[in-house]
């Protein structure tokens, strides 16, 4: 492709010219371009949210020595509005493009690097919750379950896209296609399974697998876009992949296997899983009644009826 605008920019960041350029995809907080230069593949993004590029840059500083994570070499303003962030490239294929025995076989490596990022140290002072873009909680909950059963409090800690504004859930209920009854039922459910739940602290994805997991035959090869990266129990990017399954395949039972066969003991995976399950599913219909992404709502209704009621 060639935009004038954007091979000056990145000229403008490099000594040698960039050459190249290849859009290669838009996620929900950036446009994405691979491009080269200096005899190296890189990947620039421009977004409208720089905390989400930070967090690349802090997952990667933090998780980069256990699992595969680009490296983040520059990060700031595009123009008045955007902003952008400069990172190595990494080879492979986005996880939706591999079908149900592809996945099948990647789920070995997928679970490997849950378990790899759950062994990474995590400050007490952390807390738990959604971080920030230097590892702080956005609002700091005193235990995981705290924050789990504090669906109150979407509107202040989900991150944003650029200037975004969350309405509460009663003004949702009342000017939306949400349904409070729906809400109301989830929330409870939700509620009397937080007592299983563990306290334990560790760097959650929030986000993982699909478009942001890239992969080489049955191995995982980059986990992406940190935007959502979070504190509390590495459980849920298990539950977020298999509540997002569209292929049939069974992520809890070949966990469950595979954490046998390594003699990993997992109390209370049963109610960890519909725990999260729960609160993935109240969080996209936040999401989407906010954004009036009614197709989306609809589908999410679909999976609740069929998967956890």
């Amino acid at each position: 492709m060639s935009d004038p605008k954007l091979i000056a920019f990145l000229c403008a960041h490099f000594r040698s010219s960039a050459h190249n350029l290849q859009s290669i995809g838009a996620g929900m907080f950036s446009q994405a371009y691979r491009f080269d230069a200096d005899e190296k593949t890189f990947v620039l993004r421009i977004g409208v949210t720089r905390e989400a590029f930070e967090k690349d840059r802090f997952a990667s500083e933090q998780l980069g020595q256990v699992i595969k994570i680009p490296h983040v070499l520059a990060i700031g303003e595009y123009d008045e509005v955007s902003f952008f962030c400069i990172s190595e490239w990494l080879s492979g294929q986005i996880l939706t493009d591999f079908d149900k025995a592809g996945t099948e076989a990647l789920l070995p490596s997928l679970f490997e690097n849950l378990l790899a990022m759950s062994r990474v140290p995590v400050s007490s002072q952390t807390g738990f919750g959604i971080l920030n873009g230097v590892g702080q909680c956005r609002k700091r909950y005193v235990s995981w379950s705290d924050f789990l059963g504090a669906i109150d409090d979407f509107a202040e800690t989900f991150t944003p896209r650029g200037d975004e504004i969350y309405r509460p859930w009663d003004e949702l209920f009342t000017t939306t296609f949400l349904d409070k009854a729906i809400v109301q039922d989830a929330h409870q459910r939700l509620v009397s399974l937080l007592p299983f739940l563990p306290n334990e602290q560790h760097y959650v994805h929030g986000d993982f697998g699909y478009e942001n997991a890239l992969a080489e035959g049955n191995q995982l090869t980059a986990i992406l876009d940190w935007a959502e990266l979070r504190c509390g129990d590495w459980l849920y990017d298990l539950a977020y992949m298999a509540y997002h399954d569209t292929l049939g395949v069974d992520y809890i039972g070949a966990f469950r296997q595979w954490a046998a066969d390594k003699g990993l003991s997992v109390p209370n995976l049963h109610e960890r899983v519909r725990a999260s399950y729960l609160h993935i599913f109240l969080g996209n219909i936040f999401l989407e009644a906010n954004r009036n992404q009614r197709d989306w709502y609809d589908e999410d209704i679909e999976r609740y009826k069929a998967r956890i009621q």
